[in-house]
């Protein structure tokens, strides 16, 4: 489709795939830009797996891609492999104005583990590592955040998930909404845990912190979970 803009007249014209979809059915339509040195930019998304087929390792590791891409005929000055990283934002935004600005053919290949990968690999590292406790003790945090609907209740649980998945923690979450309008009661309840916990909810008298924006949802939440926390 970019080559086909890029031939209509369009500029800049943009292509961005997949890695393992540009190696099983974009390669051809690299050489076929690279035959016309179309006036485009691909942009390769490198995580080395298949997302679409349950994150296998895709067939060819992220450092022969570029090999892969020169040898196809892409001049090496056009062909940048970059960290895709947020900490490198600028600087990769900087090259892709660079290549937006040069008439022929570039390529730029953008590299970052996948990070449900990532999430996955620590998780194993932790659970492969010996544990500091003498006793074997599982590490077990309990969170109950509760308030009305349009206070944020739910999105600053999906949050504190998201935060403890980047760490590697085990994560599990209930929510109790209903009605989740303006004024209606919200419940949201997080188990942390560097284990395969079996419960989801917090059990009673167990929460360690407890968080309620509002007097009257949360007096209620806070009689019937008594945490050790606050």
């Amino acid at each position: 489709m970019a080559k086909g803009a890029a031939d209509a007249g369009f500029h800049p014209a943009f292509a961005v795939i997949g890695d393992s979809t540009f190696l099983h059915s974009g390669v051809t339509g690299l050489m076929d830009a690279v035959a016309a040195n179309t006036d485009m930019t691909l942009v390769i998304l490198d995580n080395g797996t298949v997302g679409m087929t349950g994150a296998q390792p895709t067939v060819l590791p992220s450092s022969r891609i570029q090999t892969l891409v020169m040898g196809l005929g892409v001049d090496p000055n056009h062909c940048h492999v970059l960290s895709a990283h947020p900490r490198h934002a600028a600087e990769n935004a900087d090259v892709l104005k660079r290549e937006m600005a040069h008439h022929g053919l570039s390529v730029v290949v953008l590299v970052r583990e996948c990070l449900e990968v990532a999430r996955e690999h620590k998780a194993a590292t932790r659970a492969s590592a010996p544990n500091p406790s003498p006793r074997g003790h599982v590490m077990k945090f309990d969170i109950i955040v509760a308030g009305v609907g349009g206070q944020g209740v739910l999105s600053v649980s999906a949050v504190i998930a998201s935060a403890a998945m980047e760490e590697g923690l085990q994560v599990k979450q209930s929510e109790v909404h209903g009605m989740a309008q303006r004024g209606g009661a919200v419940l949201a309840n997080l188990r942390l845990s560097d284990d395969r916990s079996p419960a989801t909810s917090s059990p009673t008298g167990g929460p360690r912190s407890f968080s309620g924006w509002s007097r009257s949802r949360s007096s209620g939440t806070w009689s019937t979970s008594r945490p050790t926390a606050r």
